[in-house]
C-alpha cells in the first residue's frame, strides 16, 4: 500500500514511518508537513521545522508543506 506520511519530523513521526516500512512493508509515496502560522500554536510541532527539507532529503522522499493559521479549535 502507498502511504503519505503525516510528518513533523519528530521522533513520533519518525517512528510510525519506520514501522509502516520495516514491519508492514508499505511504500511511503511523501511527506507531508503542516506548519502554522501561530507560533503558539498547539496542534502543530515548530520545532525543528527547518530541518524538514533535510530529513526529506535525506530519506529521499518528496516533501509537502501546508501552512494553516494555527487558531484554537479551527
Amino acid at each position: 500500500m502507498n502511504l503519505v506520511s503525516l510528518f513533523s519530523g519528530g521522533k513520533d513521526s519518525c517512528l510510525a514511518l519506520y514501522v509502516m516500512k520495516k514491519y508492514y512493508n508499505h511504500e511511503i509515496s511523501c511527506l507531508l508537513s503542516v506548519k502554522s502560522e501561530n507560533k503558539d500554536s498547539y496542534m502543530f510541532q515548530s520545532a525543528g521545522n527547518n530541518l524538514l527539507n533535510l530529513q526529506a532529503k535525506t530519506l529521499n522522499l518528496p516533501l509537502l508543506q501546508l501552512t494553516t493559521k494555527g487558531e484554537k479549535e479551527k
